[in-house]
């Protein structure tokens, strides 16, 4: 007789011991779903693929609580979520998108979040700020915050230190400042601030030393001051780097942000 394997022989015994297998997707359009889930998925904490969550019936995740990791993408729009209490205990997601959540006025519920490859923020318009995720420390691949426009700021991200592809900021029509950016140290790829009708400076990307990508700063109506240590640098690297126009006195072009550089 050949010998037993002991994690086989466990495995046939006592199978409720082992951690539950997650399905690779799942979509959750109702409540009920979210409420049955840890019934329905015991032990279930890392999804090898994607989550979307979409529906207005949703008012809560409280019953993804214990989910840790999502390798793909967690999609959740078109609810009528308040905050974002339930996924706790959450780490990771390759690709975090809250959207189109008309009573969503925070991201609270993504406190122990430290990591993500993109993060999209967009079309939820009663948002205020993004306050929740305050661990987060690096974004992996792009940052886009767009279309919301009762944001006042980008406090939420104030641990966040490098944003390894573009950043993209525009249409958020309430949004006066950078505050949440002001630990952050480089961005991968492109800059796009545009179309922020009250966005008047970049004083709070003090801390930003390198843009890898073009800038583009374009059709903030007062934005008046952008001469930060960033884009002086890439303006001094050629004007082909840079597309500045229809900002206010001060920023309206390349011209008018070298003669602020080293003040």
């Amino acid at each position: 007789m050949k010998p037993v394997c002991i994690t086989t022989l466990i495995t046939i015994l006592f199978p409720w011991n082992l951690p539950a297998q997650c399905p690779v997707d799942i979509t959750f359009t109702t409540q009920e779903q979210i409420d049955r889930f840890k019934t329905d998925y015991a032990g279930c904490a890392v999804f090898p693929g994607n989550v979307t969550i979409r529906g207005n019936e949703i008012v809560n995740l409280k019953g993804l609580n214990g989910i840790t990791r999502v390798n793909g993408y967690l999609s959740i729009g078109k609810t009528s979520l308040l905050n974002l209490a339930g996924l706790d205990s959450l780490r990771y997601a390759g690709w975090l998108s809250v959207h189109r959540n008309p009573l969503l006025t925070d991201l609270n519920g993504l406190g122990r979040l430290d990591s993500v490859g993109n993060l999209g923020v967009f079309g939820n318009p009663a948002l205020t700020h993004l306050n929740g995720p305050e661990n987060l420390k690096y974004i992996g691949a792009d940052l886009h915050v767009y279309l919301n426009r009762a944001l006042t700021d980008l406090k939420g991200l104030d641990s966040v230190v490098e944003i390894g592809g573009a950043f993209f900021l525009y249409q958020n029509n309430s949004i006066a400042g950078l505050r949440g950016l002001q630990n952050v140290r480089s961005v991968g790829d492109n800059f796009v601030i545009a179309e922020n009708a009250v966005l008047s400076g970049l004083y709070e990307l003090s801390a930003l030393t390198m843009i890898a990508g073009e800038i583009f700063i374009m059709d903030n109506p007062i934005l008046q001051s952008c001469s930060i240590e960033s884009i002086c640098q890439a303006l001094n690297n050629g004007p082909d780097s840079a597309t500045i126009s229809g900002n206010a006195r001060g920023c309206y072009d390349q011209t008018e942000i070298a003669a602020g550089c080293g003040k």
